[in-house]
């Protein structure tokens, strides 16, 4: 239940939370104007919360031509040998499959331009990431030519709905929202 006690005042943009342990989690918003008077609440979520690693990873963007790599890091600080298989789930239908067998307290990176450890170049992607030990995955995608960057862990879930806090497309700026779909049905995605 939302309650009428202000958190904050106009000027706040940004706010702390306890620590919110493993599980699902909403935000329930209400606004007051000056007069005292609260909105209806919005509720935002499901936000799944799970700081552990996983045995399951997507990634939805990676690709390997115009000067771009893409590389996929593991990490298994385990007492015991993860047997990786990592899914190359290719732009317009196909996947390309490759087996990484990662000791245990070690990590590993995979370069996707490579035709032994990815789909080689030329390619765009998504990735499905599945381990018989939890790991943790983390990807970056490095433009060559220009010097871009960029990294993410990957999701552990898939949802029908994503929430994200920051866009902006002011001069000198890009901003993608990149979708990845496993399932070979038809899904409408809204903006």
């Amino acid at each position: 239940m939302t309650d009428t006690t202000a958190d904050g005042n106009a000027a706040v943009v940004t706010t702390d939370s306890p620590l919110l342990f493993d599980g699902t989690w909403w935000f329930h918003i209400r606004t007051v104007d000056n007069e005292g008077n609260w909105s209806a609440a919005s509720h935002l979520g499901p936000f799944p919360i799970d700081g552990a690693e996983g045995t399951l990873w997507y990634f939805a963007e990676g690709y390997t031509g115009d000067g771009w790599e893409t590389r996929t890091f593991l990490l298994n600080d385990g007492g015991s040998t993860a047997n990786v298989s990592v899914t190359y789930l290719l732009e317009g239908g196909g996947t390309v499959t490759k087996d990484v067998v990662l000791a245990p307290e070690s990590r590993t990176e995979l370069l996707a331009n490579n035709a032994g450890e990815g789909p080689g170049n030329d390619a765009a992607f998504g990735m499905r990431i599945v381990s018989d030990q939890p790991i943790t995955a983390q990807q970056s995608l490095l433009d060559t030519g220009a010097g871009f960057s960029h990294g993410s862990a990957g999701s552990k879930v898939l949802s029908t709905n994503w929430y994200f806090a920051e866009g902006f497309t002011g001069p000198g700026w890009l901003t993608f929202y990149l979708r990845h779909k496993p399932q070979r049905h038809r899904r409408q995605c809204h903006r």
